[in-house]
């Protein structure tokens, strides 16, 4: 008998670490934190004045247009910001990163607990990016919200035919 209780026992050992589709889920999770960090990191440097120019520098050199139009618009929104509002963003990038890698570690590792805190918070974020489907007709949001949906989906799916 395990002495480890059903939320720290890995969710059927052989079958979670083999399974290919939870491994995807745990990748896509690191790289949203890796993206996340990317951003804390931007807000913070944004504290200094000369970054910006710098930024905007390196946007101009960029060969496509969209992705120079695109980080431009983010460029233009942060300047705009307080050095509080910098310092919020910083932070709140971090602890979400923080979260993300959690959720990717215990996803990797087929542990029972990370399928239930990655269905809690994907499906905070689901109303929220259903919001900005309907309201701004993005097709980046839309990918992004049919990709969690699909992650809440196949994780309840996987938690309800899980042995206990």
């Amino acid at each position: 008998m395990s002495s480890q209780t059903p939320l720290c026992r890995q969710a059927n050992t052989a079958s979670s670490r083999a399974d290919p589709w939870l491994r995807l889920v745990a990748l896509f999770k690191l790289i949203k934190a890796a993206l996340l960090l990317a951003t804390a990191w931007g807000f913070a440097r944004m504290l200094d004045p000369g970054v910006a120019l710098q930024i905007e520098s390196w946007i101009k050199s960029l060969r496509s247009e969209w992705l120079q139009y695109a980080l431009s618009q983010v460029l233009e929104r942060a300047n705009g910001l307080g050095p509080l509002h910098l310092q919020a963003l910083s932070v709140g990038s971090t602890l979400a990163a923080g979260i993300l890698v959690l959720e990717g570690y215990g996803l990797w590792r087929g542990l029972r607990w990370a399928e239930y805190l990655t269905v809690a918070v994907t499906s905070l974020l689901i109303p929220v990016e259903l919001y900005e489907v309907l309201t701004h007709r993005r097709p980046t949001v839309l990918w992004v919200l049919v990709l969690n949906v699909g992650v809440v989906w196949y994780l309840l799916r996987r938690l309800k035919h899980a042995p206990a």
